[in-house]
């Protein structure tokens, strides 16, 4: 009987034992977890200063975005008076074009009226210095003609 109460005392001891290893245990699983508790609100409070954080960033990305966003708009805008404006330079370099070609030919139309106009003065001038040479020699024959109508007239007048 007394090995019976020994290994009943030993199994009461072992178990006493096991009672407050168990306990140890619990106290330090509740220490970790006051402590887990502790890192945890700290952790809380770091994640609600790095929200914060994040938010300024954030409004802070947001302006930027922002900003570059009216960038792009403008460069945009510029980009397409650009190319607006390369077109109308376009547009206007073939009209400047067509207008030098109009005006050479216009310049040639002119160079062969004034040719002509110069053949025709020289046929005119030619015509009137033909028609002054024919008037002179009517002269002259009018005036031959009264000489000759005076010699006669003359002549009867003496008869």
């Amino acid at each position: 009987k007394l090995l019976d109460d020994s290994k009943t005392l030993s199994d009461h001891q072992q178990h006493k034992k096991q009672k407050d290893d168990t306990a140890c245990e619990m106290q330090q699983k509740d220490d970790q977890l006051t402590e887990l508790v502790e890192k945890l609100r700290a952790a809380e409070n770091q994640k609600l200063l790095d929200d914060s954080k994040i938010s300024e960033l954030q409004n802070e990305l947001d302006e930027i975005i922002n900003v570059f966003t009216e960038y792009q708009t403008e460069a945009g805008s510029y980009q397409f008076e650009a190319t607006k404006a390369t077109g109308e330079n376009k547009v206007l370099r073939s009209e400047i074009a067509s207008l030098e070609a109009k005006s050479k030919l216009q310049q040639r139309e002119n160079e062969e009226t004034k040719a002509q106009f110069e053949t025709e003065k020289a046929n005119l001038l030619a015509e009137i210095e033909q028609m002054k040479a024919e008037v002179t020699l009517l002269e002259v024959e009018f005036q031959n003609l009264s000489d000759q109508s005076k010699m006669e007239n003359g002549r009867e007048a003496h008869l």
